[in-house]
Parts: C-alpha cells; structure tokens; sequence
C-alpha cells in the first residue's frame, strides 16, 4: 500500500527520489538541456527552460527572484508531473530547492507556447493539488503578457495558499538576453555562459514557439472607428476589454523591446495595480471611455524621466513625453535657455537619430495654474521666454507627437509603428536628458566672513 504522502516541504529529499522511483504517488521526469523532442514542442520548450534555470545560475537568480523561490539551495527541476489528484492531466514543470537534505521551497509550473491560451478550470485543479501538497507556489508561463510577473492573465481567484505568478516568454528571453547583453555580460562562469547563449538561440528560433506580441485583438479597431464616429460604447462592450488588454500586452512589449536595447529591464504599469491586473483592465476602460485615449509609463532606471506613452483614439495620434522640473535658481529665461540646450546637445552628439524626430518634437511648457501648456517648436525655443515672462513654470514637456492616421487603426501596424518610435525617441532624445540637480550649499569667503565679525 502506498505511504499517504500530505507535502513536499520538509521532506527528505531522498524519500522524494524514492517517492519518484516507485512512482506511486506522483511521477516526475527529469528535465534536460537538448531533448529528444521536435523543435517548437512545448515540452522541449519546457525542459529547455528549466535546464537552464537548473545550469545558470545568474538566470535562476534573476526568475527565482521575479516569483519569490529561495535563491540558496540545491536545485532539482522535472517535467511531466503526475499527481495521482489528478486522471489525465499532469502539470508542465516542477521546481524543488534543497537545503540541509529536505525540501524548503517549490513551485509547479503550467507552460503554454505559439498561440496556445492557459486554460482557467486546469490552472484552477492544478492550483489545488499545490494547496494540497503545500507547494505554496504556482508559476504559468505563456505567449500572454501581463505587467508584472504578480499579475495573471486568468480570471482566477487568489489564494492565500498558493502564491500565483505569471512569466510571458518575451520576459523571460529579455531577462536573458539581458545577461548576454552586447560585450558585457554578466555570468561569470564561461560554461554558464556557453549554455545561456545555446538556450537564447534556442528561444529566439521562430520554431521554438516564443513570440512577441505583434497584433493587436481585433476589438481595436471597431473602438477606434466608433470612437470618432461619435458613437455609443457601453462599459461591457466586449471589443472594449480587447482594445484595453491588448494596450496592456503592448505596453508590456514596448518595456521589453527597449529593455533589449538598453541592456536593464525597463519597467511599466501602475504600482498601485501590481498583483491586480483585473483592477488595472477595469482602471483603464474608465480613462478610454472619459477621455478616448490610453496611457502608458516606461520606467527606465537612471533615465531623467518615466517615459509617458499616450495613444488618442479620437485623433489617431501617438504621443511619447519626459518631464524635467526646472531649475529654481533661474530665471524664466534661463529655464528655457536650460533645457533648449540640452536638446541642442542631443542634436549635436547624435545628428542621424534626432533628425529622424525631429519634426515631431516639441517642447511644452507647463504653467502653475493653467490648464493647457504652451507647445513652443524646436525653431522657437531661443526667444520662447519671452512668451512666458511673468508666469511660474511648473515643468517642461518633451514631446513626440505622430499622426498615424489609418496605420493606427491597423491591430499589425499600430504596434510596429509605437515600438519603431519609441526606440528613435529614447535613441535621439530621451538618453541626453539629464535632471536638474539642487547646487550644493557653497561656504562663505574670507572676506565675508571678516564683514560679519565688524557688525
């Protein structure tokens, strides 16, 4: 008779490998670097990943750190895990840290490639035998994006139990790529190295079944067209919930795309909403419908500014801006002459990128108590003070502003055209800009202070 098994955690980790060679509770096999599976199959996808998680130890680090496993331990990693729970079905992935002989930590894993959807009521069983067996961790990776990896695209009610996190392909071949980055990467093992960049061919192979997100659902362009038809959109209008998910798997992508560029994981969404994706869909739905248009944050560490990524529905434009407060030690004059000259200097030091923006760049002067910022174009920059004299300038506007026209309603063309634009703006502007930063306190002079003692 089988040994009623309850957890994995705390376990002798050699009565679990017993456990797996008698294969009466569950079974497990384990994963490997090269399977001898088909190219593009999603369980070579799987064991692929999870070898390298088990081989690299920067990588493991850095997705351990993402859906909160212990970095510290010996770790095991198996495929095609089978709980006598469950009839056919089988989970994709397990993850076990070791510490001291039993098991401290776990994760199962539910994997999806190519246009393959997770499925809710088979995350949902899953998610029940982890509670069972007290794995308190729950990892699905898919093609679908989300903003942060405490986000789900599944309409699944939490758990305190069992924690469940969220990892798109994109985020995980940008994590890694990220770690290879140009002639300066960061795994200092060689042969870690060496399998990093076999498993980033792998994944960047267009039959490994990882994509990005290239498309926008089709709901996208009926709510354009209904938007500047001046026609009705109900709150459950379902074509509205495909216009906003399918923004916030773009923003997603934009943050992806640049942070391949630049080399640091480029951040984006709303912190408030950071393990709510629900909350966030149902956030931006109200600002599509109050003022027709959706808004993104970029956050790129040691950047001057989030960058703010603006599409109007209405107007069919797409608007990208930094903000800079002012000097306060200067007048308006300077202010602007300030921040005319670090444009110019970005012209100056990269002539072939800020020519391609050029002629959708503007500056925009936002003032303390009005409602509407003065747009001031690169050729009025120098004499632009003179138009805001006597007024409390409140901050400076960078703007890229594009008519798309019929592009935007295009669900192909909307999504190259904003990545296109996002990497010539960070390339031609963004990356010269630099904060204003408060003059340190400067000492008295001798001669001051002599003045003082004869008072």
């Amino acid at each position: 008779m089988a040994k009623k098994i309850s957890t994995l955690i705390g376990m002798p980790i050699n009565q679990f490998l017993n456990l797996v060679k008698e294969k009466e509770n569950f079974s497990v096999r384990s994963a490997r670097l090269i399977p001898l599976i088909k190219p593009g199959d999603e369980m070579a996808l799987t064991s692929i990943f999870l070898s390298a998680i088990r081989l690299v130890k920067e990588f493991r680090d850095e997705i351990f750190k993402e859906v909160g496993l212990s970095r510290a331990g010996q770790v095991y990693v198996f495929t095609e895990v089978s709980f006598k729970e469950l009839k056919r079905e089988q989970p994709d992935g397990l993850i076990i840290i070791v510490g001291r002989g039993k098991i401290k930590d776990a994760a199962l894993l539910e994997i999806k490639n190519k246009n393959s959807v997770l499925n809710e009521e088979q995350v949902q069983s899953y998610i029940d035998v982890a509670r069972k067996y007290k794995i308190k961790k729950f990892i699905t990776v898919s093609n679908q994006f989300v903003s942060t990896p405490t986000q789900t695209p599944l309409n699944i009610k939490p758990s305190k139990a069992v924690s469940l996190y969220h990892l798109s392909w994109s985020y995980i071949l940008t994590k890694a790529q990220i770690l290879l980055y140009k002639d300066r990467p960061t795994i200092d093992d060689p042969d870690q190295l060496e399998v990093m960049r076999e498993v980033v061919k792998y994944f960047e192979h267009d039959k490994s079944g990882v994509t990005g997100f290239t498309v926008m659902k089709k709901g996208w362009k009926t709510i354009t067209d209904k938007i500047r038809s001046g026609s009705a959109i109900k709150n459950d209008d379902p074509q509205l919930l495909d216009t906003v998910s399918g923004w916030l798997e773009e923003e997603r992508d934009m943050a992806l795309v640049l942070s391949r560029e630049l080399g640091v994981l480029v951040q984006s969404g709303v912190k408030r909403y950071r393990a709510d994706l629900k909350g966030r869909i149902n956030y931006e739905i109200k600002n599509l419908l109050n003022n027709r248009a959706l808004s993104s944050i970029l956050r790129v560490k040691d950047a001057a500014s989030d960058i703010t990524v603006t599409a109007s529905f209405d107007m069919r434009i797409v608007q990208m801006e930094v903000f800079l407060n002012p000097p306060d030690d200067k007048t308006n004059r300077g202010k602007i002459g300030w921040i005319r000259r670090q444009i110019l200097s970005a012209k100056k030091r990269n002539p072939e990128e800020y020519e391609k923006i050029a002629g959708d760049l503007a500056l925009y002067i936002y003032i303390k108590r009005q409602s509407v910022p003065e747009k001031v174009t690169l050729d009025e920059m120098e004499y632009a003070w003179e138009r805001v004299k006597n007024v409390d300038i409140k901050e400076f506007g960078v703007r890229l502003e594009k008519g798309l026209g019929r592009n935007f309603e295009g669900v192909k063309k909307v999504v190259s055209e904003m990545e296109i634009m996002l990497l010539d703006y960070y390339k031609g502007i963004v990356q010269y800009l630099k904060p204003w930063v408060k003059p340190a306190p400067k000492a008295k002079q001798k001669e001051e202070m002599k003045s003082l003692d004869n008072i």
